[in-house]
């Protein structure tokens, strides 16, 4: 919260930052003038309209706290989809939004006290709320800012003593600037409000002095995110052009694997893990980085991981790239060239899985294990096998496999999948699709279900015969997500409407 008022108060991103917060390691300032306005609007607007932002406000901020304040689990664990917000932090834009809005009526109030009363009463209280946000600001530098030696060793603790110091002094030096800059600005707006109490400026220019000082006030916030200087110890977060040109233009490696027209996924070795690069291209990596995580693929991936074949398979991979020489007589080197990656051009080398499967295929047969524990440990077994030793979690039905039976896949979308099916007897048939509870529905055969199979991926009973089957993802979510956004926008609307009918029926009495 001190980043409310002085931006650099937990350094500014990198190893300067000295919080508890190193992922939002950035402030969460929103001006010294549009908050001093604030407080005067919440102390001194006449409306009641202002108490519904300050509550918005404060219990936006309240939330903001997460799992530090009890509010917080309540609304967590008895408020429906409240539990689908992953960044507490992130409530503070309702708080921010709430504040900008009550700046604009303490400009107005301001403003008012300073024309409308030439007494000095009115203008002493402005002056007050001037004078308590600066003892605030020295209060923070004096009692709260460490010296330099005794600031929080992390995130840079490796790094040696005397780099350490000039990290720590560099960080007092942000937060000294920092508070003289908001000095300067809260002068600024104090001399603009005097000069236009003496009529020496209107209400326009003194309204336009405000926003202008309050937009400097921010770009030099946002200069700091965007293009630090040398000496901060950070990296801009601007990429250059050639950069984004390159990374979206196709290398050796890429070209390689669009060639193959087959559905198939990938699985990139360090240090290509994290990358997302793969789906500029539309192809399919069970590797990657994404902050919102499946909660039960997260789980396969951290305990289980890639050395089973097995996994391999139910899980469509059919090469491994990799900027290592791979050793296993599961992969063969098919391709050598360059990829992208990092900013440069790396030699790689393209494995591809003899032991293969296709998207979808019919298993022989099928196990029930319920106990998630138990499941895992069947999938770290180097000789777990998909089409024998693939799991269920309900009472199996009756199937009879057939070598003859045959799937193809004749049209595929990220929601939508289309599939010929013809077979002689009844199949059990694994989709290496990841399995949703709810969302996903056999829309040409409403009675056909989805079963989740090997912890994670479809399964689907075929009956005995030929079949064009239509899955397609029709979330109840988007649904009710999108009538109460279409219902609520209607009912605004017809609040304003209502609002300007009423008031011109006031102005015609």
């Amino acid at each position: 919260m001190a980043t409310f008022i002085i931006p650099s108060f937990y350094g500014f991103g990198g190893v300067t930052y000295w919080g508890k917060m190193p992922f939002t390691d950035y402030p969460n300032y929103m001006g010294i003038i549009v908050l001093t306005l604030a407080v005067i609007g919440i102390l001194f607007h006449k409306s009641k309209i202002k108490w519904y932002f300050v509550t918005t406000a404060f219990l936006a901020l309240l939330l903001s706290f997460g799992k530090n304040f009890f509010i917080y689990q309540i609304f967590y664990d008895y408020f429906p989809y409240f539990n689908k917000f992953r960044v507490p932090a992130m409530f503070l834009i309702l708080t921010q939004f709430s504040i900008a809005v009550l700046s604009g009526l303490g400009l107005e109030t301001a403003f008012n006290l300073t024309t409308s009363s030439k007494t000095n009463i009115s203008f002493k209280k402005l002056l007050g709320v001037v004078l308590s946000i600066i003892v605030l600001l020295f209060l923070l530098k004096l009692f709260y800012i460490p010296k330099p030696g005794y600031f929080p060793k992390y995130p840079q603790s490796n790094l040696p003593s005397a780099i350490i110091m000039n990290i720590d002094n560099l960080r007092l030096y942000m937060i000294n600037s920092d508070m003289i800059k908001s000095l300067i600005f809260l002068f600024t707006g104090c001399a603009a409000y005097y000069i236009n109490r003496q009529d020496w400026i209107g209400k326009r220019l003194l309204c336009g002095i405000i926003i202008m000082v309050s937009i400097i006030d921010m770009s030099f916030v946002n200069k700091n995110i965007i293009e630090p200087s040398k000496n901060s110890y950070r990296q801009s977060t601007i990429t250059k052009k050639s950069f984004h040109s390159s990374f979206l233009r196709t290398d050796e490696v890429i070209r390689f694997l669009q060639k193959d027209k087959s559905q198939f996924r990938i699985l990139p070795l360090q240090p290509l893990q994290q990358t997302n690069r793969w789906s500029a291209f539309h192809i399919e990596s069970i590797e990657g980085y994404h902050p919102a995580k499946i909660y039960r693929y997260n789980q396969l991936k951290n305990e289980v991981g890639w050395n089973s074949l097995g996994v391999l398979q139910m899980l469509n991979v059919k090469y491994i790239i990799s900027l290592e020489d791979l050793l296993h007589p599961a992969f063969e080197i098919v391709f050598s060239g360059k990829l992208f990656h990092k900013g440069e051009y790396q030699n790689a080398n393209v494995y591809q899985f003899k032991y293969f499967m296709p998207r979808a295929f019919f298993v022989d047969k099928i196990q029930k294990i319920y106990d998630k524990k138990i499941q895992l440990e069947v999938l770290r077994e180097n000789g777990f096998n998909p089409l024998t030793q693939s799991f269920i979690e309900h009472d199996p039905y009756d199937f009879e496999y057939s070598a003859f039976a045959k799937v193809n896949i004749s049209h595929w979308t990220p929601d939508k999948i289309e599939f010929e099916l013809d077979v002689p007897s009844k199949q059990f048939m694994l989709l290496s699709e990841i399995f949703y509870p709810e969302g996903w529905k056999i829309t040409s055969h409403p009675d056909w279900k989805i079963y989740p199979v090997n912890t994670i991926l479809r399964g689907i009973y075929i009956p005995s015969g030929s079949h064009r089957m239509i899955m397609e993802f029709i979330p109840n979510d988007i649904f009710f997500g999108s009538l109460l956004t279409w219902g609520s926008t209607a009912i605004i609307m017809l609040l304003i409407l209502s609002g300007i009918f009423i008031k011109r029926k006031e102005d015609a009495e």
